[in-house]
């Protein structure tokens, strides 16, 4: 991925939080964003999984797109006035809460590099000493205990973001909501081009857009719309499971276009998929 195209990404995500006034989420950012070696992480994350296996992008710019949808996710949940886990059990603010989505959506897929095979668990070992680094700097004035619950919140969020996991906190939920949001062409690019032709590649390729707005009936609203049907299995597989096994499920309404004709998908639709008009 070009530099300037992950630099552009990371600039629209410090803009988004500089507007909507979340300081120590933006401090956290900026130390990611800045650090070489994470950098480097991400690289080496996508020789693994792009080159070596031929899967759809897992690095840098997968990573950033994460987060970006994470933060419009939770600022729609904001609004309607669900309060994350760590606001309603009185750990921290939504900043803090934020703050542990964030950090957890920048990490949550480097355990690839160990094997893809259980890589939310190798994730969580991995990134745990950075995460906490990052952590007792930003919140040095902070009490142990706010700064431990806090990193074990983007733990638990970087272990449950796999669909197979059931999610027990909002924070968890939104990572893996938005996780599943990056679903569109531009993340199979890569493996198609290097010959990797298989249903995860073209249903990718398949998604033309996908837009996260104010919902109509729920406070939160996924707007896909598709190339050619092959980017059902897009839906039905990665973000319909992810979903169902959030706590988002009933919060969040899916409207599908084929080329900008209303669809709606089969039987077989998992149960956190409901279609609306």
């Amino acid at each position: 991925m070009p530099f300037d195209v992950i630099r552009a990404k990371e600039q629209e995500i410090i803009a988004m939080l500089e507007e909507l006034g979340y300081e120590k989420s933006l401090k956290i950012v900026k130390k990611l964003f800045e650090n070489d070696v994470f950098k480097t992480v991400h690289r080496i994350v996508n020789t693994f999984v792009v080159r070596y296996l031929g899967y759809n992008d897992h690095g840098r710019m997968h990573a950033l797109i994460v987060m970006q949808r994470s933060i419009e996710i939770f600022h729609l949940l904001r609004e309607a006035g669900i309060e994350p886990n760590i606001v309603k059990y009185k750990i921290g603010d939504r900043d803090d809460s934020l703050a542990t989505i964030l950090l957890a959506a920048f990490f949550h897929d480097v355990g690839n590099v160990v094997h893809r095979d259980q890589h939310r668990l190798h994730s969580v070992y991995l990134a745990k000493d950075r995460i906490k680094e990052i952590i007792d700097d930003v919140y040095k004035d902070e009490p142990e205990g706010k700064r431990l619950a806090l990193l074990f919140h983007v733990l638990n969020a970087i272990y449950a973001h796999d669909e197979s996991v059931q999610a027990f906190t909002i924070e968890a939920s939104i990572l893996k909501v938005a996780d599943g949001c990056d679903i569109t062409e531009g993340r199979s690019r890569k493996p198609y081009s290097l010959g990797k032709i298989d249903i995860h590649s073209l249903s990718a390729l398949a998604v033309k857009s996908l837009k996260i707005v104010k919902g109509k009936s729920k406070p939160v609203r996924i707007e896909i719309d598709l190339e050619n049907p092959a980017g059902v299995f897009q839906i039905e597989e990665i973000l319909g499971k992810k979903l169902d096994s959030s706590l988002l499920k009933d919060l969040i309404e899916i409207h599908v276009t084929l080329n900008g004709e209303e669809i709606r998908l089969s039987k077989f639709t998992p149960p956190g998929i409901q279609y609306y008009p």
